[in-house]
């Protein structure tokens, strides 16, 4: 069956304490949806809400946070998820992938768990937490792509997967890192479009030991590499390559 949150044309929000399991199809429209987890399953449908509306995570079902299976689709509607004060997985299964991620409280902390890479189409805002690539006790990596920018002002630890983030983006900065952002690089290879740091703050960037390539910059300064004062900076021991 379908569940949809718009009745005679107004959208209503939906908040559910426990998680949110999809066999069927959930319809969000501009809806302002809170669960406690949610599972898209085989055959199942989550159409999420769009930029109007917002989908906010506060814990888990069987372990993962967000979770669309194999056989199940994610309609992203350009929206975003909100992962809150949970500690759990991200695993993108199935068909479809996320618009923009936000991590945003203190006690988050989100690992990766998809079978291929996890894509983020547009956004990824770590406000407040930490993203890991490393899948929940072990030491296996996942790689990570976001087409648009990545703000970091929790942490965004990259282990050793391949991380590309921004390829070529002009009308911005592809990694943003704030004045309490840390991301560390580990050992994977990395793409990156540009690289700024906010000043006045302890922003932290360490690049990755293998190769990180720089492919592009802000058009509008025309830099590929900003680090403001105050920000602590380490190569990593690997090698930058400035293709623009």
């Amino acid at each position: 069956g379908t569940f949809n949150t718009q009745y005679d044309g107004s959208d209503k929000d939906l908040t559910v304490t426990g998680a949110i399991d999809i066999t069927g199809t959930l319809t969000g429209n501009a809806s302002a949806i809170s669960a406690g987890g949610l599972r898209v399953n085989n055959t199942g449908i989550f159409n999420a809400p769009t930029s109007v509306g917002s989908c906010s995570i506060t814990g888990e079902l069987s372990s993962y946070a967000f979770r669309i299976s194999g056989g199940g689709t994610l309609n992203n509607n350009t929206g975003t998820i909100t992962f809150l004060n949970v500690n759990s997985r991200l695993m993108m299964n199935g068909t479809g992938n996320i618009y923009n991620l936000t991590l945003n409280h203190a006690s988050c902390f989100i690992m990766l768990h998809s079978d291929g890479t996890t894509t983020i189409e547009g956004n990824l805002t770590i406000t407040a937490g930490q993203l890991t690539t490393y899948m929940e006790g072990t030491t296996t990596s996942k790689d990570l792509t976001v087409t648009g920018t990545t703000s970091i002002s929790g942490t965004l630890t990259c282990n050793d997967s391949d991380i590309t983030l921004g390829t070529g983006k002009t009308d911005g900065w592809a990694l943003s890192i704030g004045t309490t952002g840390t991301f560390t690089g580990g050992g994977g290879t990395h793409i990156i479009g540009s690289i700024s740091t906010t000043a006045w703050g302890s922003p932290s960037i360490t690049l990755s030991s293998g190769a990180t390539t720089i492919n592009s910059k802000y058009i509008s300064n025309g830099y590929s590499i900003n680090c403001a004062a105050g920000t602590t900076f380490a190569h990593g021991g690997g090698s930058v390559i400035m293709t623009y």
